[in-house]
């Protein structure tokens, strides 16, 4: 028995990440999934995205994705989520979590202890 996921969200960082996350969103485009995509390279090739997602989101998504997964909970999911220019309140994202890092995993200056 197959169990599909209700929504996929794909975030896509670096450009090499861009074919790999559109092959991704058209299977389960195919099977009927509803697909959101984020992320800077989303951001920097949105209408090419658009082509393979239900809906793209622009911008940072500290306090905002529950406005989406209320709109795909309601059979009103948007085709774009434009937050660009329209930073959220810095109380919304924290400080980084560093207490979680694997720290002998990391060589790199403000990671590792040495």
């Amino acid at each position: 028995m197959n169990v599909l996921p209700d929504l996929v969200g794909i975030s896509m960082m670096l450009t090499s990440q861009i074919k790999r996350g559109w092959e991704i969103a058209d299977e389960y485009r195919k099977r009927g999934v509803k697909v959101i995509f984020g992320g800077i390279s989303t951001m920097l090739h949105a209408e090419e995205t658009l082509n393979h997602a239900d809906s793209i989101f622009l911008g940072e998504s500290e306090g905002r994705m529950e406005q989406v997964i209320k709109d795909f909970e309601n059979d009103q999911l948007k085709k774009t989520y434009n937050y660009l220019g329209q930073r959220p309140d810095i109380n919304l994202v924290g400080p980084a979590r560093r207490d979680i890092y694997k720290r002998d995993l990391y060589y790199h200056k403000g990671v590792s202890d040495g």
